[in-house]
């Protein structure tokens, strides 16, 4: 543009403002999206494996020769398959989010936005949240080591003094 306006700086600049900051800011969401998803399948192939029941070793005790007792069999139970699917959740959500923050700081930084003071401000902002948060933040950390420990799973009655009842879904 700048060339066929004979110097034009000003022409050159819109033209470069409306066509090339627009494709750029596409690709970084285009490669954003595809990452997301990626991220995701990765996540659920994951979890899904260690939900997987443990047959390879049964059938080696098959191989030789052993009788393996029907109470051994592998079968996927309610109980993992929950506690997989709780952690595939809390995997894939803190990836989606850190994909695109990321992605979004880049599009700022397309657009023209300087930021150095906006991360500056941001990690004050998050070192006053952690003090202000600190049982929230402790809180998530105890649910997640109580997923990953097992420690309650769906159909174990819990008592609490007041109330009793049966756990009918696990989530973070």
């Amino acid at each position: 543009v700048y060339d066929r306006t004979d110097g034009n700086e000003t022409l050159a600049q819109l033209a470069d403002w409306f066509i090339d900051t627009p494709l750029r800011i596409l690709l970084v969401v285009v490669i954003a999206l595809t990452l997301t998803r990626l991220a995701r399948r990765w996540v659920k192939r994951l979890v899904g494996r260690i939900a997987a029941p443990q047959v390879a070793p049964l059938e080696r005790l098959e191989r030789m020769g052993i009788d393996v007792p029907e109470s051994l069999e592998a079968e996927p139970s309610a109980r993992r398959s929950a506690r997989a699917n709780s952690i595939s959740v809390l995997l894939s959500s803190t990836a989606v989010v850190a994909i695109w923050v990321i992605a979004g700081l880049m599009i700022l930084g397309i657009v023209g936005i300087d930021l150095a003071p906006l991360l500056a401000g941001a990690g004050i902002a998050g070192i006053a949240l952690g003090f202000g948060a600190q049982t929230l933040v402790r809180d998530c950390i105890a649910g997640l080591f109580m997923l990953i420990e097992d420690q309650y799973g769906i159909g174990d009655v819990i008592d609490l003094g007041e109330a009793v009842g049966v756990v009918e879904d696990i989530s973070l």
